[in-house]
């Protein structure tokens, strides 16, 4: 991030940023800070694609020169640009890859790709590698955390202890822009008092989409199927995406796995630095522990090796995310 914020001090872009990882309130303000320091208010010559990327419109766009300004900006947002082989016709008719654009960009363009995880294998990713700067902005560690929580409650004139602080990180999966929304809410619950308690947090703060995942993974460790389901279904009337279902089923397994397999010869501290997450708490670990129970390591193993191949098959094209989402949720219910 500090490259970044360097590059907006000093007014010295790179024509392309990736900005990928899991922390979703950073690589926002990292994104909005960018935009506005290449283009501000210029819609004109600002471009901005969500969801599904057309890649002859971004050629068509990024070939156009400015109109009455030194930049045109593309941004690409959680687009499927990784996912798909994008192609399109240069002037002479020759068939090219979105990379090949990407390494012959004018120099009046800009381009901001937000993602989660990138395919670092497809030559989109190597492109930007060698012509931008790729900042990976993940979860924050429990540590850094717990002071911002303690620094907004002071600033608010608030007091809150230790107990509740992780109270909060647990509910919101460690998500920064989560945290600033509960912490809003309990900031207007709590006006006219001096501390926050766990009553308060009990009775304005939601529980997060992790903590919803390891319900159904509760359910599918006993084999409740109808249970399973509705978590499931629940979720995706929430309009959380089958993807980040999917995703999140994963983490969970694999720290379950690796909580099985050190489970009796390590506490639960040092198995929460082993588990291959950054920044994963010990009451994760002890999620994690609470559930190795219910599961064979054989079974976690081939839960886990399945993920991978599904997450592969999505990213590839050669199934769609909720079918695979929903083809795993039924494996891990054999």
């Amino acid at each position: 991030m500090n490259n970044i914020n360097n590059d907006i001090k000093n007014k010295t872009f790179k024509p392309v940023y990736l900005i990928c990882g899991t922390e979703d309130y950073l690589k926002k303000q990292m994104k909005d800070n960018l935009k506005n320091a290449l283009a501000g208010d210029d819609d004109i010559n600002t471009l901005e694609m969500n969801e599904k990327a057309d890649i002859n419109e971004l050629v068509s766009f990024g070939s156009t020169l400015p109109f009455f300004s030194p930049n045109r900006l593309i941004i690409l947002d959680r687009t499927d640009i990784f996912k798909k082989s994008f192609t399109y016709k240069d002037e002479n008719g020759r068939e090219r890859k979105i990379s090949d654009f990407v390494d012959n960009m004018p120099d009046y363009l800009h381009i901001i790709i937000v993602d989660e995880a990138p395919d670092k294998r497809t030559s989109l990713y190597k492109s930007i590698n060698k012509k931008g700067y790729i900042c990976e902005i993940n979860k924050q560690t429990v540590s850094t955390l717990t002071k911002y929580i303690s620094g907004r409650c002071k600033e608010n004139g608030k007091s809150i202890d230790d107990v509740c602080i992780k109270s909060i990180i647990a509910r919101t999966d460690s998500d920064l822009g989560i945290i600033n929304g509960e912490l809003e809410k309990l900031f207007a619950y709590t006006a006219g008092k001096y501390s926050i308690d766990s009553h308060d947090i009990d009775a304005v703060c939601s529980v997060c989409v992790e903590n919803r995942i390891f319900d159904m993974i509760k359910a599918l460790g006993v084999k409740d199927k109808k249970k399973v389901y509705e978590m499931y279904f629940d979720l995706l009337t929430l309009k959380e995406p089958a993807m980040k279902i999917l995703i999140l089923m994963q983490r969970a397994f694999s720290g379950i796995l690796q909580a099985k397999e050190g489970k009796g010869k390590i506490d639960r501290k040092t198995l929460a630095g082993s588990i291959g997450m950054k920044g994963v708490a010990p009451f994760v670990a002890a999620n994690y522990l609470s559930q190795a129970d219910n599961f064979t390591t054989g079974q976690l193993k081939k839960i886990v090796e399945s993920f991978a191949r599904t997450e592969e098959d999505i990213k590839t094209g050669r199934i769609d995310e909720r079918t695979g989402t929903e083809l795993m949720i039924a494996m891990a219910l054999e």
